[in-house]
Formats: structure tokens, C-alpha cells, sequence
């Protein structure tokens, strides 16, 4: 798999540089939080606590034997959301990132 342009290159450490590299994480959790309040988010939960993380890709309405796009192929959020348990823990990934993690792991 090819390399993240955000992957850490060995001793490249360069102040302005990882100054400008946190400027940027703090804009992404600033985009991130503007899409909460505007509503931009795709939230599941592990309802029955068995610690698996599933993620929905397509469904069989009424098992028809017909399986359609669903869940992350056909949601409009910038940001999908896992929650583990209502006390706390959660996840939360860009979904362009998610969809690429898929794309990339599918065969695994």
C-alpha cells in the first residue's frame, strides 16, 4: 500500500514544519466540528456490547435476494461516527478516509 503523504519520514523533524502540520490537524477538528453542528455525520453503535465494529456497505431489503448499496457507500456525511458505548467511547473518522481504508483492505 502506498505510503500516507502524512506518514513520518525519519529524522525530518523541523520545527516550523510540525508547527505547520498541527495548524493543520487543529483546522481538521475544526472542520470536524462545524459539520456536528451542521449535522454532517454518520453515527452507529455497538448496541449489543460485543466489541465488534461493523460497518454497513450494503443491505438486502426484506431479503429479496437483491443486495443494494447502503450505509457508507451511499451516506453524505464528511464524518462517520462508531460509539462502542454510551458512556464514552467512540470513534470518529472522515468518511473519504474510511471508504479509502476499505478500498485498500478489502481483499484482508
Amino acid at each position: 500500500m502506498k505510503n500516507s503523504k502524512w506518514d513520518i519520514k525519519e529524522n525530518t523533524f523541523n520545527f516550523a514544519e510540525d508547527l505547520k502540520y498541527g495548524q493543520l490537524g487543529e483546522g481538521r477538528i475544526r472542520n470536524m466540528l462545524e459539520n456536528l453542528v451542521e449535522g454532517s455525520f454518520e453515527v452507529k453503535s455497538d448496541r449489543y456490547r460485543n466489541g465488534n465494529m461493523a460497518i454497513e456497505m450494503r443491505q438486502n431489503p426484506r431479503r429479496c435476494g437483491k443486495w443494494v448499496p447502503s450505509g457508507l457507500q451511499v451516506t453524505k456525511a464528511q464524518w462517520w461516527v462508531y460509539i462502542f458505548s454510551m458512556d464514552g467511547g467512540f470513534v470518529i473518522v472522515a468518511v473519504d478516509r474510511l471508504k479509502r481504508f476499505i478500498k485498500a483492505n478489502k481483499d484482508t
